[in-house]
């Protein structure tokens, strides 16, 4: 048992790998770019006799301000996780 780790240490070991840093801040930029555009398209969107295009746009931002970051890092720690079980079923790749 003294091979095994922990989920801390899972955690831990996932945040510090370059790929995983890349994906979280491609994520909060994401985040940060659709959070941006829903803000600016919330004016126009409030107003009912505003253009369509502009509360498609803000409807698009406000779905994808979470929706977008969330995929990334679930494909992150599901990568994260079959690199690791492979790694450990075939002990020439580490």
């Amino acid at each position: 048992m003294a091979g095994r780790h922990g989920a801390i240490e899972g955690v831990v070991e996932f945040a510090t790998a370059q790929r995983s840093r890349s994906i979280v801040f491609l994520a909060a930029i994401s985040f940060a770019i659709f959070h941006g555009i829903a803000i600016a398209t919330s004016v126009a969107a409030s107003d009912l006799n505003s253009n369509l295009q502009w509360q498609i746009i803000h409807l698009g931002a406000v779905f994808c301000r979470f929706v977008l970051p969330f995929g990334l890092i679930v494909g992150a720690l599901i990568g994260h996780i079959r690199a690791k079980r492979a790694a450990r079923s075939n002990p020439l790749i580490s």
